[in-house]
């Protein structure tokens, strides 16, 4: 059973388009997706079965206003309805995740216990839209009671998740932060740093879990920078490519 672990990194994320396409390319039958964050988004469009090139379309013009409305400040400073919204229109509005090509799991945060929530149940898109809202920036999601944000929070790379769920074989695709290596020089950039700190670690220690992890370079492009769509996407083709033999011996 192949596993394909999707991690979360903003803007980066959409590296996990161009590995699937060299995935796809190859003719790999993945039997398992589970991402978090934007890995969660993407993972949602390839369970569902979209062509990738459709993928490419919608994240070429896709910008920070388009995935959430300004709100006054409560919990976030705006509303990541457009992000259900966007995966409604990608998928189809109501599907669920029983619906799905490939079965899917997404991770989130419960912001009231500190615990993991691994979705996979119910309508896809509210739970994606869970998934990937981004602390702070997003306002957390209830989800039957359950107060919900970022699954970057608790695991930015599951690769235990997917394990548990049967997987005997794991792709992971981390998309990791590098640190500055500088002083912070205000309280956002502090902010950034000691979450950088905080999913290093728990990456480091899941990533070991994968059979194959790949990890591509992004070259200072800041994982905010959603206008570098096309240069992110071949970043993930490179980074696949160069490990295809490993990928065709694994499966």
């Amino acid at each position: 059973m192949l596993g394909l672990v999707l991690g979360g990194g903003a803007a980066w994320g959409l590296a996990h388009v161009g590995v699937v396409e060299v995935l796809r390319e190859e003719g790999l039958s993945i039997d398992l997706i589970v991402g978090t964050s934007v890995g969660a988004i993407i993972g949602s469009f390839v369970a569902a079965g979209i062509e990738t090139d459709a993928i490419k379309e919608m994240v070429s013009d896709i910008t920070w206003a388009d995935l959430g409305r300004l709100t006054m400040p409560h919990l976030g400073f705006a509303d990541s309805s457009e992000i259900e919204a966007m995966v409604e229109e990608m998928i189809g509005k109501g599907r669920t995740f029983d619906e799905l090509e490939i079965p899917l799991k997404v991770i989130a945060t419960d912001v009231i216990r500190g615990e993991q929530v691994v979705l996979d149940w119910g309508p896809l898109a509210p739970a994606i839209r869970a998934s990937a809202s981004i602390p702070v920036l997003f306002t957390p999601v209830e989800l039957e009671d359950i107060l919900l944000v970022d699954g970057g929070v608790v695991n930015n790379l599951p690769v235990d998740v997917a394990i548990d769920a049967g997987a005997t074989k794991v792709i992971a695709v981390e998309l990791a932060h590098p640190l500055p290596h500088e002083a912070p020089g205000n309280p956002a950039e502090l902010g950034f740093i000691c979450y950088t700190i905080m999913q290093k670690y728990g990456m480091s220690l899941r990533a070991e879990e994968a059979d194959i992890l790949l990890q591509p370079d992004f070259k200072g492009i800041s994982s905010l920078d959603l206008s570098a769509h096309e240069e992110l996407i071949q970043l993930g083709r490179d980074v696949a490519t160069e490990q295809i033999a490993a990928i065709r011996n694994l499966v």
